[in-house]
């Protein structure tokens, strides 16, 4: 479990993976450091290892936890809701083999802890055995869709389940009740985001979008595959900061358009345009249920949206999030507070400047 460097901006940002590393091959991945075997043919950028299940019962079930788990601790007695696939898919194929999620779901079901499940699976990687161990009031589903064009999808996500599988799965969950989100991210095509829009947001709760963002090292495999299968994108990528993304103008537009046809609520995952969300969150997370209430409100998205959440606690932030350079040395004693109103100080006002928002200093 992890308190990710995203609380900043996100109010989601309570993450538990079950295995590290994922085998659904997407070339766009920002956890692959080997793109090019992607593009090469492999199934696989990585070997799922599994994580130990043992350490979150022992969080739920013990107050003398170790010093760097004290700040989960205290999101797991607030219930404060778990983003359950941070970074790796939670139903990739390993899960047929070790069934870590299996069990991680049979521990957050006995302590009836909620949790908003991200996953590429389709109809065949999430059993009823799985289903037994979530409870609609307690489990939320986000799936994961950038096209409804299996032969796109093929190219850009290697291994991963088929569309037409991740369809059945969602009305299969809706079917039973859960809460379902789509997640298109990343939209690549503009018009494969309106195709997914207006087919199938009349059957879920809530879409989030976010543009295809391309990390350093995958910059050169996704151009080349991008250019491949004829996609005429690449000059509207700009490198901003760490990665490269789309402009600004280019983002709205598709948003603008996808609004248009879209009968549930949107929200969008662009930390630039997160104002054009219909939620307080762009994953929906504040359109649930009561038993998701206590999410993390006190970050810049909620705020530029008008919600004046206070931090859910003045402890240290934990130094397992220094993989930032801005949790790092004198910084790393600083409670949430501290690190989000410098996050809206230095940011806000290029991350907002669109809809000429400046927050108080």
């Amino acid at each position: 479990m992890f308190f990710t460097s995203q609380f900043r901006f996100c109010g989601n940002c309570f993450r538990l993976d079950s295995y590290r590393g994922c085998n659904f091959g997407c070339v766009y991945c920002f956890v692959n450091a080997k793109a090019e075997g992607i593009l090469k043919g492999s199934t696989s950028d990585t070997v799922p290892k599994p994580i130990s299940f043992k350490s979150l019962e022992k969080l739920f079930q013990s107050e003398n936890v170790a010093k760097t788990t004290r700040f989960a601790r205290a999101l797991v007695k607030r219930k404060t809701p778990l983003h359950f696939g941070g970074i790796s898919d939670p139903f990739n194929y390993a899960e047929k083999k070790y069934r870590i999620t299996l069990k991680m779901l049979r521990i957050l079901n006995s302590h009836r802890h909620p949790v908003m499940i991200s996953t590429k699976a389709g109809i065949n990687q999430i059993t009823d055995r799985h289903l037994k161990y979530c409870d609609p009031d307690l489990v939320a589903f986000q799936i994961s869709i950038s096209s409804l064009n299996q032969k796109f999808i093929s190219s850009i996500e290697r291994s991963s389940p088929s569309i037409k599988d991740r369809v059945k799965l969602i009305r299969k969950l809706k079917s039973l009740g859960y809460w379902v989100s789509i997640r298109i991210q990343p939209l690549v095509y503009l018009k494969d985001a309106l195709e997914i829009v207006s087919e199938l947001s009349d059957e879920v709760d809530f879409i989030t979008v976010e543009h295809l963002k391309i990390m350093p090292g995958n910059w050169k495999v996704m151009k080349g595959l991008l250019e491949k299968v004829g996609c005429g994108i690449i000059k509207d990528f700009q490198y901003v900061r760490y990665a490269y993304s789309m402009y600004p103008e280019v983002k709205y537009q598709n948003i603008m358009r996808i609004k248009e046809v879209c009968k549930c609520k949107l929200g969008v995952g662009d930390n630039d345009l997160h104002y054009l969300s219909d939620s307080n969150n762009c994953c929906g997370i504040d359109c649930i249920n009561a038993n998701f209430d206590n999410w993390h409100k006190y970050n810049t998205m909620a705020m530029r949206m008008g919600l004046k959440g206070k931090p859910f606690s003045d402890r240290p932030v934990p130094y397992n999030l220094n993989t930032n350079t801005i949790f790092s040395g004198k910084y790393n004693t600083k409670p949430i507070k501290y690190f989000v109103d410098r996050f809206r100080k230095k940011y806000n006002r290029q991350l907002y400047k669109r809809d000429g928002l400046i927050f108080n200093s």
